[in-house]
């Protein structure tokens, strides 16, 4: 039984749930060769929806690639990353020139002992970045053809020292040659590189949020779909929206296990919604805990005030229900690196101002660090 729900890898453009908002403004910023930058957790749908705009841009005639660097070290890296992107994605005749380009950036000679059968031929050398950054606009000086670049996992670039100035120096010449479109896991980071002045990137692109998903645009995606497959969401949809709280990553997993334990012709009762959480859980749990251990001791604090949703974090019950000193600036460290890396969000309706991103997380954490029987 193939479940309909993908959740473990980016998805197609059919499978893009509310996004045409921001597929029709990256879109058009595109074509007026204008950056943009997704601004969104992780697992929010960044890389399909990249996916989705460099589709309608190659069918507005665009040149469309994608680099993704995530695990980056070093310059060489970044080099290499977008060498195999354009070779992987460039085709017919654009395929050829880009060869003929690489051949010319990589030449070297050898030869046979005493200079019989010597001859020119490339081989692999260490890729200057430059030349590589360079390619949108040799493309549009030998096509006239405007390129869109998406840079996914960004964040792992602006780590390395002295590489984001690279990128800006020779981005700035490129005009109508080309749009590019930043996209990275690490919310923080992305917002300061392009929104700080002290950063290279300062005002280089305007910002996309990508929200989570509304509660109706859910329950009309999963109930198509089990229809589709013969199958009613029953019982299971309320609990199903409600854990979710529209993370769209979230939301397709428990829609998943709660179609695989829905036979076909039948209607998700409680007993199916109870066994897709239990699924969930199992799946999940490795992954939760994980995040767990990754927070300091301040911050599992602050997460399990932000869980509780009771209280605020400088308050007396704050500190001691769960802990927190009563040093306001140690909280406020905590919260801004939470933050920061895409662990929690703003909240205009909770006590504290915030709320977890990953509702597993928080569902995990609200019951006393185990899962719910």
């Amino acid at each position: 039984m193939l479940s309909p729900f993908i959740y473990e890898e980016p998805v197609g453009p059919d499978d893009l749930i509310d996004r045409a908002a921001e597929t029709a403004t990256l879109l058009e910023r595109a074509l007026d060769s204008r950056n943009s930058r997704l601004e969104g957790p992780r697992r929010y749908g960044k890389t399909s929806l990249l996916r989705a705009v460099l589709t309608r841009c190659e069918r507005q005639g665009l040149v469309p690639v994608s680099v993704n660097f995530l695990g980056v070290l070093t310059a060489e890296d970044v080099a290499e990353r977008i060498e195999r992107a354009y070779a992987r994605q460039l085709e017919g005749a654009f395929k050829r020139w880009y060869a003929g380009v690489i051949r010319t950036l990589k030449p070297t000679l050898s030869g046979a002992p005493a200079g019989i059968g010597a001859s020119i031929a490339p081989q692999a050398q260490t890729p200057t970045l430059l030349d590589r950054l360079a390619l949108p606009l040799r493309l549009h000086e030998r096509y006239g053809k405007q390129c869109v670049v998406a840079y996914d996992e960004f964040q792992d670039v602006v780590r390395i020292p002295g590489v984001a100035a690279t990128f800006r120096s020779e981005l700035e010449q490129h005009g109508p040659a080309a749009a590019y479109i930043f996209s990275g896991s690490h919310p923080g980071l992305m917002r300061d590189t392009f929104a700080d002045r002290r950063y290279a990137f300062f005002a280089q692109a305007a910002a996309v949020p990508l929200r989570e998903l509304p509660a109706d645009a859910l329950e009309q995606f999963i109930s198509s779909r089990f229809a589709a497959g013969g199958r009613d969401p029953g019982e299971g949809l309320g609990p199903l929206l409600d854990l979710a709280q529209g993370h769209p990553q979230r939301a397709m997993q428990l829609a998943h296990h709660l179609y695989m334990q829905t036979s076909k012709s039948e209607r998700a009762d409680t007993d199916s919604w109870t066994a897709a959480l239990q699924a969930t859980f199992t799946e999940a749990g490795e992954e939760v805990h994980t995040a767990w251990q990754s927070f300091a001791l301040t911050q599992q604090r602050v997460v399990s005030v932000i869980a509780s949703a009771t209280v605020k974090l400088n308050s007396a019950e704050a500190t001691r229900r769960f802990g927190l000193t009563k040093s306001g600036s140690a909280t406020a460290k905590a919260v801004a690196n939470l933050e920061r890396d895409g662990h929690i969000l703003p909240s205009d309706t909770l006590p504290t101002g915030w709320r977890l991103t990953d509702p597993l997380l928080d569902l995990w954490v609200r019951n006393g660090r185990c899962w719910p029987e």
